[in-house]
């Protein structure tokens, strides 16, 4: 799943941290949260993080062919 700008590395999703500004609005940033965490198990979905290149890195070393 590729999360764009709610988490932009992996320990925000992780952790269940909000990132600075996306704070001001706590009540709908945890239900944007809580529905991400609920997709991501549901399908067992990869999660591509907005400006976490280790993501990108392992994604790379896992594929056969990466073009």
């Amino acid at each position: 799943m590729l999360t764009s700008d709610l988490y932009h590395v992996r320990d925000l999703f992780e952790q269940d941290l909000t990132q600075g500004w996306l704070g001001r609005d706590s009540h709908n940033w945890w239900r944007s949260h809580t529905w991400m965490k609920q997709l991501q198990k549901r399908y067992d979905a990869t999660m591509v993080y907005g400006h976490d290149a280790s993501v990108l890195e392992e994604l790379i070393a896992q594929a056969a062919t990466f073009d």
